[in-house]
This record gives C-alpha cells, sequence and structure tokens, in this order.
C-alpha cells in the first residue's frame, strides 16, 4: 500500500537531474507578493514558458522565496528517474498532492510538474520543448504557480482584471461570456489590464488582484474584431484560438497590482448600452469558483473560503454588455474614475 512518503521519495529522485544539466540562465519572477528565482537548463524552454512573465521577469537571480527549475530530457545526459506514473497520474489532471508534495502530469504535453512545498523547491520537466502545444506558452508553470499562490495565501483565478488610475475590477463569468473582447476594447480605451484569463487575488480590507500573464488566448471571432492583432499570432492560423503577447501593443498598458473596487459577472445581452445590478454574494461566489475552482489542480478547501472572503470584502455586480466594445469600455472607465 502506497503512503505519502512515495510522494517524498519520487520527489528526491527528481532533485539527481539538477546535478546532470548545464543552467543556462537564472531569472527572478514576481508571483503576487512573493519571489521565484527560475532555474533553466534548456533554452528552448525558456522561449516556449517565459515570454508569458515578461512584465515580471528579470534576468539574474536575486534572494527568492522559491526556487523552480526547468528541464527538458532531450537534452540532458541522463533519463528520467523511474516513477510511479499510476500514483502522480491517479487524478488525471487534478494532479496528487499530500499537502507537502504536489504532483502533476500534462499529458498533452509530456510535461511533469512537481513541488515540494516545505523546502519551497519546484521542477518543470518536459520530454522535449518542442512537444509542447501553444497554449502551455499562454498559461505557463499553471499547477506550480498555483501551488506557490496557495500556500502563500493567495487564488490562481480564471478571471481578467482591469485597472483605472487606481484601483481594478475583476471580471468573472463562463467561457464566452466576454472577458477577452472587454479586457480588450479597455486597454484599447486606454485602461490598464492585469490579465484576460488568469490574474492571482489576495484577500484583506481591500482585496489585491495581482498580474501573473501577459498573454491572451483569442477566439476566431474575437481576431475579427481586433484586426491589428493578428499579424502578431503566436501559433497557427488553423489553431482554433490565437496566442498574443500584450507587450508587443499595449507595452505601457499593463498593471502588476491593484486593490479591488469590485467584482463584475459578465454576461452578453441585447442592450444598446451596458449597465451593472448589485448581485448577490452567493451568486458572485458561485461565478467566480465555477470559472477557477474546475479549472485548476490540487483542490483544497481553504480556496473556496478565500474567495469567500474577497467577495464579501467589495461590492459585486452583474454586468449586461453591450454589443457594442467601445461603450462597455468606456462603462467600466467611468466606473473606475
Amino acid at each position: 500500500m502506497r503512503t505519502k512518503s512515495s510522494l517524498e521519495e519520487i520527489f528526491s529522485s527528481l532533485s539527481s537531474l539538477i546535478f546532470e544539466g548545464t543552467i543556462q540562465q537564472e531569472y527572478s519572477l514576481r508571483l503576487g507578493s512573493t519571489q521565484l528565482a527560475l532555474i533553466s537548463y534548456s533554452r528552448l524552454l525558456e522561449k516556449a514558458l517565459l515570454p508569458a512573465f515578461a512584465h515580471l521577469l528579470s534576468k539574474g537571480c536575486t534572494q527568492s522565496a522559491y526556487t523552480v527549475h526547468l528541464i527538458s530530457m532531450d537534452e540532458l545526459p541522463c533519463a528520467l528517474p523511474e516513477i510511479d506514473w499510476e500514483l502522480i497520474h491517479k487524478n488525471g489532471m487534478k494532479g496528487t498532492t499530500d499537502g507537502r508534495f504536489s504532483f502533476q502530469f500534462d499529458i498533452e504535453n509530456m510535461a511533469l510538474s512537481a513541488i515540494d512545498l516545505i523546502e519551497k523547491r519546484a521542477f518543470y520537466i518536459t520530454r522535449s520543448a518542442e512537444d509542447l502545444q501553444w497554449w502551455a506558452s499562454g498559461s505557463p508553470l499553471q499547477a506550480i504557480i498555483h501551488s506557490i499562490a496557495r500556500k502563500e495565501g493567495m487564488q490562481l483565478t480564471h478571471t481578467a482584471a482591469i485597472m483605472g488610475s487606481s484601483e481594478a475590477v475583476l471580471l468573472t463569468g463562463k467561457g464566452g461570456s466576454g472577458k477577452s473582447t472587454t479586457t480588450l476594447a479597455c486597454l484599447e480605451a486606454g485602461l490598464k489590464g492585469l490579465g484576460e484569463d488568469y490574474c492571482l487575488v489576495s484577500p484583506g480590507h481591500q482585496p489585491c488582484v495581482y498580474s501573473i500573464y501577459q498573454s491572451a488566448k483569442l477566439e476566431k471571432q474575437t481576431e475579427k474584431r481586433f484586426p491589428s492583432l493578428v499579424p502578431l499570432r503566436k501559433n497557427g492560423a488553423t489553431e482554433q484560438k490565437g496566442l498574443y503577447m500584450y507587450n508587443e501593443l499595449y507595452f505601457a498598458k499593463t498593471a502588476s497590482k491593484a486593490p479591488l473596487k469590485a467584482i463584475f459577472s459578465l454576461h452578453r445581452s441585447s442592450r444598446d448600452t451596458p449597465m451593472h445590478t448589485e448581485q448577490s454574494k452567493e451568486d458572485a461566489l458561485r461565478d467566480l469558483m465555477m470559472s477557477t475552482i474546475h479549472q485548476l489542480p490540487f483542490y483544497h478547501s481553504d480556496s473556496i473560503a478565500l474567495l469567500r472572503s474577497i467577495v464579501e470584502a467589495i461590492p459585486t455586480y452583474s454586468l449586461a454588455l453591450s454589443y457594442d466594445l467601445e461603450q462597455n469600455a468606456e462603462y467600466i472607465k467611468d466606473f473606475l474614475q
């Protein structure tokens, strides 16, 4: 019968890999209120994973709370240690955790994420950087970031966030509710973005939202409404969604942190003008959970408590979007003034 120590044994075996590779570059990544050191053993992996963090990343390692090793096995002179894959992958993409050690095997990208929250060390190991699917470049290291954020009292959420002069609104909603198009329209209107797909949030008297990725994954119909983006598409035109990096168009319009003024749960409407109405705390929590908890690995009951505390601390609204993107952006801009 397997015990929790089995995860510790697997993690320990992975540590041998760092003595086989050659460090290519070291980076510092600001993750909300904490700092990560990224140690790269693969230039190709850097190229695939790091552009999404460009606005939060710097070369060289400063004093960091966590260390993450980025490894592509086809660039090491050794094989991956023997691993109990049945144990690691028993919950599929939801991953396996015992509270200290967490593992997720992403079979589509042939990538293993592993983290020790006590020693504050993690590994992202792929068979080959060239095997990574395009979406792995849009929200990289997600399992590792989610684990660290929870340990540090933050929560990774499947949301967008827009900032005015000093405060931000968090945009929730199911897929197709308008988060991406609204975010882009707000950037075009001069507001700042903290993310259009994932953001970090932290509780408090006035909760905060933190940027993590400066990438966007846009449906073809969204691309048609923002034709200036199309030449900057990072993946093939035949893919269902296009991958973009905001810093190539909106470098001066990205923010890293902002206090939250409110939460808007978005839905499309046939209205000529947008309109927001007060939303109950339970409905706001439901919308936030539905777009977050089911998207992420390593379920933890504390995540619900954290999200509830944020919902309770600030106003929550339902925002009926107009078909006119510019009006939607101006409406949010006026709200944030």
